[in-house]
């Protein structure tokens, strides 16, 4: 019996998600009148990974906690992630799994 763990990329290269997602978020800060460069998105999230700010929802929490962080404000994280959840996630990540 084989046990394999997919980590960072060795079966799945999931760098061009990842890109899409921060480019994404970058766009609805810049749209919300937040002054963000990308460094600063990139630097956030590596932070918020390394104080493990996230729960069962990695994206959805790691989103939710940069969001915040960069615009104080509950009204923009909250439009934010209602796109993300609607539009990001749905096409695809956190697919819930519906036996037939």
């Amino acid at each position: 019996m084989w046990v394999f763990f997919d980590l960072g990329g060795t079966l799945l290269d999931e760098e061009p998600f990842i890109s899409l997602v921060f480019k994404e978020i970058y766009r609805m800060l810049v749209e919300h009148d937040i002054k963000v460069h990308m460094d600063d998105i990139y630097e956030k999230v590596e932070e918020l990974v390394f104080t493990r700010r996230y729960g069962d929802y990695f994206f959805t929490d790691i989103i939710e906690n940069l969001c915040f962080d960069l615009s104080q404000d509950k009204e923009v994280t909250s439009s934010i992630i209602s796109y993300y959840k609607s539009r990001i996630a749905n096409q695809y990540l956190e697919k819930k799994f519906i036996p037939t």
